[in-house]
């Protein structure tokens, strides 16, 4: 309820704020940046792992890369709420045990991959402050994003021939999770029209990865990740 009160009140506003493109041209530089509603899109390229209490079960952070939209609304001059829809990978490389130590066996050379795919809806404070330099200024965020998890694979890469071997494993994993993050940047105001985003993000989620006791016991383990977050916002 509270997000669709902010939509309704952000697309009345974004209506409004058409006219700033009517005014002359260093108008409009102002105006834009100080507009109340932007939308765009947004890409990540996360380092994702898990951080767990098992002796048993050790991991490695992996490549996860994630994209959706973005939209932000800033009632007040300097500070809003953001909010916006993802597909993202989360997951990690898992470590393997040196089992046969025999040449060319891929048991340790940590090809193994485990790979949450998950949809997920983030809802972010953010802070903007003025123009620091001609066209560039500071962007912060702090939130959280419920996730959900629609499909897990645990995934071993055949570097060899190609042919990666697949096993779903979404029974003996989490299906939702909540996720707390904060994100750090500039805000980079390209042509008047648009604002490119660049920031540093990180992540935690709040529930536990394992889904079985009969495969984990009382194993526990959380989502965790950092990255890079570029974002265009119109």
């Amino acid at each position: 309820m509270v997000l669709a009160a902010v939509a309704t009140q952000a697309n009345a506003q974004f209506k409004g704020d058409s006219s700033w493109k009517t005014q002359p041209k260093e108008e409009q530089l102002k105006l834009f940046r100080t507009k109340k509603f932007y939308w765009g899109f947004v890409l990540y390229q996360n380092f994702s792992t898990i951080k767990n209490n098992s002796d048993t079960i050790t991991y490695f952070r992996k490549p996860s890369m994630g994209g959706g939209m973005r939209f932000e609304y800033y009632p007040v001059k300097n500070f809003g709420v953001s909010f916006g829809f993802n597909y993202m990978q989360r997951g990690a490389g898992i470590k393997l045990k040196d089992e046969y130590s025999a040449l060319g066996d891929p048991d340790s050379t940590n090809r193994t991959r485990l790979r949450f795919n998950t949809i997920d809806f983030p809802i972010q404070l953010v802070y903007r402050s003025p123009i620091i330099r001609e066209r560039l200024s500071l962007h912060a965020g702090i939130g959280v994003a419920p996730v959900i998890n629609f499909k897990t694979n645990r995934v071993f890469h055949s570097v060899e021939d190609g042919f990666h071997l697949e096993q779903k494993q979404s029974d003996i994993y989490f299906k939702n999770d909540f996720d707390i993050n904060a994100s750090l940047g500039v805000n980079i105001d390209v042509t008047g029209t648009a604002i490119l985003q660049v920031h540093l993000v990180a992540g935690r989620g709040s529930a536990n990865v394992y889904n079985s006791a009969s495969t984990f016991g009382n194993a526990t383990g959380k989502n965790n990740y950092w990255g890079i977050r570029v974002a265009t916002l119109f």
